[in-house]
């Protein structure tokens, strides 16, 4: 059977998390925006269909939920910490995945002067092992 890359995507996907360098930083959670690119290899038949099941794709609800469950599950310093994590995560959580980018957003970080967010991308790697 062959097969078809597809990239899926889920976008600001927004989960509180306790995040940053400071101990008041981290005392209230802060709302992130997660980004997640994942690319898997959809089967088709030899009449190039893929089949319309879940099984075949990565079922977004659970992907979610993994994002919320890291999210409570710790708290951080860095965002880059989150960002490696969830994109271990992910690979561990779901093996049809062959790419998995991350991007993490932090709106109005705690800078002097205006900043609108900090973001980090974890860019598209192979799976790698938890």
């Amino acid at each position: 059977m062959t097969a078809i890359p597809a990239e899926i995507r889920l976008r600001r996907v927004r989960v509180p998390v306790r995040i940053g360098v400071g101990e008041g930083e981290r005392a209230e959670p802060r709302t992130l925006a997660i980004d997640l690119a994942l690319v898997v290899d959809l089967p088709i038949d030899a009449e190039g269909r893929i089949e319309d099941r879940l099984g075949t794709t990565v079922d977004y609800g659970a992907l979610q939920g993994l994002i919320v469950e890291l999210a409570e599950r710790s708290e951080y310093r860095l965002l880059e910490t989150f960002a490696v994590e969830l994109r271990r995560a992910v690979a561990a959580a779901f093996p049809r995945v062959r790419e998995i980018k991350v991007r993490c957003t932090k709106p109005r970080p705690p800078l002097p002067g205006e900043v609108a967010a900090a973001e980090v991308v974890v860019p598209a790697a192979a799976s790698e092992a938890p």
